[in-house]
């Protein structure tokens, strides 16, 4: 894989001044979910550059959100602080159901119905909520806690990357582990192709990698430099385009990239 970077962006947005816990975009990249240092959450349509609304766990508090999700229709948002979980309508701005957490929130992403959240945890485990109901449906086991989590809704899988070194493919009719692909690092972000078949997967000081979920083959490692790794200047955001061919990067140093 190879990245080309134009001279600069075509347009621009400050949602936040001071900084960012979190930040997520619709599937449609119509709107963006801000878990701001300074104002705690906010949901943006991204193409009028408009806050419509401001979403924290308690009045008066500017929430600390860690993790944001959006369902596919954008009927829907998941806003999480450590502790706390927020169900949102994204049409009036409600407050639609609020949970504690089974353990302290990492990650989250919501499955298409929104019946469903995809929680990464402190506790070693990622697991299924039932953000409608309350209560956890199903768990998967690490051997350390899960910073990454990610769902295909295609074929129901479920991929979630851990500070043991491993980033876990697992069905979600079985509960089984299907795949396990190592990293020499914490595994810090994980992400699948739109149609399901590819996975990303990225570990602090270790290249990243993209892989083939049907038969667990190494397709391509993503690379950087040595110098770069030594110094944490690994990606911290990746997505897939719509046909699963190209992945577009992000990292802490501002350098954007599509390979």
């Amino acid at each position: 894989m190879a990245a080309c970077s134009p001279k600069g962006p075509e347009q621009s947005h400050t949602m936040a001044v001071q900084g960012l816990y979190s930040a997520s975009f619709s599937h449609d990249a119509k709107f963006a979910i801000v878990g701001s240092i300074n104002h705690g959450g906010s949901l943006w349509n991204f193409f009028s550059n408009e806050r419509k609304y401001n979403w924290n766990h308690k009045q008066g508090e500017s929430s600390q959100i860690v993790a944001s999700a959006m369902s596919i229709d954008n009927r829907y948002a998941l806003t999480a602080k450590p502790q706390t979980m927020v169900l949102w309508d994204m049409q009036s701005g409600a407050a639609i159901t609020y949970w504690t957490a089974p353990s302290e929130i990492l990650d989250v992403d919501l499955l298409p119905n929104a019946e469903l959240a995809l929680l990464g945890l402190v506790d070693h485990s990622a697991a299924l909520f039932d953000v409608k109901n309350g209560g956890v449906r199903q768990v998967f086991y690490h051997d350390g806690r899960v910073n990454s989590v990610a769902y295909d809704p295609n074929s129901a899988l479920v991929l979630s990357g851990s500070d043991d070194f491993s980033a876990r493919l697992w069905s979600t009719r079985t509960g089984r582990e299907l795949r396990r692909w190592e990293h020499s690092d914490e595994v810090q972000l994980v992400e699948f192709s739109p149609d399901g078949k590819r996975a990303f997967t990225m570990a602090k000081y270790d290249q990243a990698a993209v892989w083939d979920t049907e038969d667990g083959r190494l397709i391509n490692r993503i690379p950087l430099y040595s110098s770069a790794l030594r110094r944490g200047q690994t990606f911290t955001a990746a997505a897939f385009s719509s046909d699963g061919r190209q992945l577009l990067t992000g990292t802490a140093n501002r350098d954007i990239q599509l390979w």
